[in-house]
């Protein structure tokens, strides 16, 4: 199956002004874990099992649990890839670890799985090549691979790129209705239009497009959009770590920083095990919210989700959560109620000028975090950046520690933060990004 290109453009290429990024090498949760390049066997020992529902629906002779959890098996995960000239290590990543993905989400997990890939560049006169290409769903791990095969780093022109034609694109492919939906986004630019520095489109893209009504949209349709920032690249923008993080909030994703290609298949794997884990949980979500509202009409839906938490923390409701370094915003509460990119930008340029002055901005983000310690995924007190005893190992599984021995990964050199996935009781954030899921697809 072929891609298609949303413009296919002769003439030069653009040159990328992106100062490169380089590989470097994360030892997964131990010094003697497994590198993510090899190839996962399909029943890892010390995995921690998915997370069930609690109560009437985690008994497996009822028929509605029987149904939810063959609805709960399809995954429909995409990954919209910058493949302009600095995102060479992420790419070649997603190409060396695309089997040992699927193993483990098909194969290990039981996951009905399809692929699907969006690449995109930026616009003329920008960029020469394509703005978009997208590849067809599969399920085929091998047409995958040609999919993948087909991507390359080159191009890019001015800093920002075309991240709303990407999320328009990614809107666009055909989920399944029924399927839990999961973007997977990695990008090391932010959109045109945010107020960056030098800026070929200041305004926003020149076809129209805007990420932030395509982030609504995408959230309305049930995706969840799991932003990669690549480091340090993305912190050497202004704005660029406060959009990605805004785009896991809009759709209930998550957003995740990474500093090394070697981890990008262990958050991929992660997060989709993580949301498939959730998704479990809505039919026992949308009964105890009902319940919740018939009780206590006036409660407002901070409370609720407080109250549903603390509810399923009593009952024992545990479910698998990612952990890693997360991205941080400087610039969220600004964000949160703009409808566009132009209002974005405003909120911005609001934010800088009222920052006091000799204030350190979001440009010096990853210098700052090198000071302090790494914000994780989640705010599980069980999570550790190392795993020092076979005790700690059954209870906290490296997505990479699933995989058979084989020669170490070449894009593996030295060490960085380690990226896990630990069953726990369910936090207050998996339930209000649940909640919040289920509010935007309407069943709430």
């Amino acid at each position: 199956m072929g891609a298609s290109e949303s413009s296919r453009r002769d003439g030069n290429r653009g040159r990328s002004t992106h100062s490169p990024t380089t590989a470097v090498g994360v030892p997964v949760a131990s010094a003697t874990a497994a590198t993510v390049s090899e190839v996962a066997t399909p029943t890892p020992p010390s995995c921690p099992q998915a997370a069930t529902p609690s109560g009437p629906m985690g008994d497996p002779s009822k028929d509605s649990t029987a149904t939810l959890l063959a609805e709960s098996s399809k995954l429909d995960l995409v990954f919209t890839m910058d493949c302009t000239g600095s995102m060479g290590s992420y790419i070649a990543n997603a190409k060396q670890n695309i089997e040992l993905i699927v193993r483990r989400l098909a194969d290990a997990e039981g996951y009905d799985l399809r692929f699907g890939l969006v690449a995109y560049r930026d616009h003329p006169p920008q960029d020469r090549t394509f703005i978009t290409k997208t590849f067809p769903f599969t399920a085929d791990v091998s047409q995958m691979r040609r999919n993948l095969n087909e991507l390359r780093a080159d191009g890019g022109g001015d800093g920002p790129e075309a991240v709303g034609a990407a999320l328009r694109a990614t809107r666009t492919v055909p989920w399944r209705h029924d399927a839990t939906k999961i973007c997977v986004l990695i990008a090391d630019a932010p959109p045109h239009g945010l107020g960056e520095s030098g800026d070929g489109f200041p305004d926003g893209e020149p076809d129209g497009s805007d990420p932030i009504a395509e982030l609504d949209q995408l959230s309305a349709l049930g995706v969840a959009l799991y932003a990669v920032g690549c480091q340090p690249a993305l912190s050497r923008y202004k704005f660029a770590t406060d959009f990605f993080v805004m785009c896991a909030e809009r759709t209930n994703g998550q957003a995740v920083s990474l500093s090394s290609a070697a981890a990008l298949a262990d958050v991929i794997m992660g997060g989709a095990i993580e949301e498939m884990d959730l998704t479990k949980l809505t039919n026992e979500l949308e009964r105890d919210v009902q319940q919740m509202r018939l009780a206590q009409p006036a409660l407002d839906e901070e409370e609720l989700v407080k109250q549903v938490h603390g509810m399923w923390k009593a009952k024992g409701v545990r479910s698998r959560s990612v952990k890693c370094e997360a991205l941080s915003a400087e610039y969220g509460a600004a964000l949160r109620e703009a409808a566009s990119i132009q209002g974005a930008k405003a909120s911005f340029e609001a934010a800088e000028a009222s920052r006091p002055r000799g204030a350190m901005g979001s440009k010096y983000a990853s210098s700052a975090a090198s000071l302090a310690p790494a914000r994780t995924l989640s705010s599980s007190k069980t999570f550790k950046k190392k795993i020092s005893s076979s005790k700690a190992a059954a209870a906290h599984w490296s997505v990479s520690e699933a995989t058979g021995p084989s020669a170490p990964s070449p894009m593996i050199e030295e060490s960085a933060a380690p990226v896990e996935i630990a069953m726990d009781d369910i936090s207050y954030e998996q339930v209000s990004r649940l909640y919040g899921k289920c509010r935007k697809t309407g069943k709430l």
